[in-house]
């Protein structure tokens, strides 16, 4: 499987508090954000936090995906769901990661987004897509997002 997706375009914003940048995908999003101070709060790894981002996501919706909280799954390092249409496999996600000195925070950096391929021929529920391998790529300042 090909681990690059075409960046259609990308935006970077300075705030006080925090950096952001969005990339716009052919098929999806990421945004990532590093806090100048502090960290997130653990709550931004839960089933719940992701389905308030991307539950009732229009641009899921339109494509016939819908999940609910329970069917999202997590790992040390990862929150996430595969979600399936007739016509696409979608992998909607957070990451939290990097340092914080703050008791119960997971780190002082954010992944999310979402990513979705057309189903294939042969492969109808999309399962053979690898987006944690896609993720398990991913550095910031050199450094792997995901931990396991």
């Amino acid at each position: 499987m090909d681990d690059r997706a075409r960046v259609l375009s990308r935006e970077k914003v300075e705030l006080h508090s925090r950096y952001m940048e969005r990339w716009s995908l052919e098929g999806g999003h990421l945004v990532y954000e590093a806090l100048v101070s502090g960290g997130f709060g653990s709550e931004s790894e839960s089933p719940s936090y992701l389905h308030r981002l991307y539950g009732n996501d229009p641009a899921l919706q339109q494509q016939g995906v819908r999940f609910d909280v329970d069917d999202i799954r997590g790992r040390r390092d990862l929150t996430f769901v595969v979600a399936h249409s007739r016509r696409v496999t979608c992998f909607v996600f957070v990451s939290i990661f990097g340092e914080t000195s703050i008791a119960d925070s997971p780190g002082n950096q954010l992944l999310r987004g979402g990513i979705c391929q057309p189903v294939h021929a042969g492969d109808p529920a999309g399962d053979d897509l690898d987006f944690i391998g896609m993720l398990e790529n991913l550095r910031v300042d050199g450094n792997a997002v995901l931990r396991d």
